[in-house]
């Protein structure tokens, strides 16, 4: 094995490197958090509930469908997807992805819903 290979840490994988661009938009809106709310059921994926940003002054400010609303919500279920491929088959399933802006972590809860009601929390990517 090579010596220059090296696998990726919970330092070089977080939101800031895994969507800078993103990242940097909302640093330099002074967002300091992101909470974003979704569910599936049926077959019916993607309907997200709220996106909330809240500010370095501690306002808060629910994102209206636009380019930043798109772009937040096409990162996040693509994360879902890759963690939960059936999340939206048969009861579904639902949860919050939590992205500290300040701290560059991440905090994803998501519940199967149905016969097996389970909770699975995910720190980070």
């Amino acid at each position: 094995m090579s010596s220059e290979f090296q696998l990726p840490t919970c330092a070089t994988r977080s939101m800031r490197t895994h969507a800078p661009q993103l990242d940097r938009s909302l640093r330099a809106r002074d967002v300091i958090y992101v909470q974003f709310q979704y569910r599936g059921v049926a077959g019916r994926c993607g309907t997200v509930d709220e996106i909330l940003l809240t500010y370095a002054d501690g306002s808060p400010e629910l994102v209206q469908m636009g380019g930043l609303q798109t772009e937040l919500t096409a990162t996040f279920l693509a994360l879902i997807d890759e963690r939960h491929p059936d999340w939206c088959a048969g009861n579904g399933s639902c949860g919050d992805i939590r992205w500290d802006l300040r701290g560059n972590t991440l905090t994803h809860s998501h519940y199967t819903l149905g016969v097996r009601n389970e909770r699975l929390t995910h720190h980070g990517l």
